[in-house]
């Protein structure tokens, strides 16, 4: 089970926080946006391949050890999962 908590932050804008283990802080967006070159770690789901839905995770900040492999994958694609139904909810 996640539990995420999606916010907005003036410096930061959209965030999500993993508020279990292993817990974390994330920015994210969405839509065809091109990260800029320093985000050299960051996340992509491609949702229809229209890539005007991608989602796009970056800045993770681990609050303690992130997991590793198939853990870490598994957890993103929870996260993307979770990002699209909070906003499927909004439309």
């Amino acid at each position: 089970m996640l539990d995420l908590v999606f916010s907005q932050d003036p410096k930061r804008g959209n965030v999500i926080e993993h508020t279990c283990a292993p817990r974390f802080t994330a920015c994210w967006t969405s839509g065809d946006e091109s990260l800029p070159p320093h985000m050299a770690e960051h996340w992509r789901d491609g949702g229809s391949g229209d890539r005007m839905d991608s989602l796009h995770v970056y800045n993770v900040q681990w609050h303690e050890a992130a997991p590793k492999g198939v853990a870490f994958d598994i957890l993103m694609r929870l996260v993307f999962v979770a990002l699209e139904a909070w906003i499927m909810e909004r439309l």
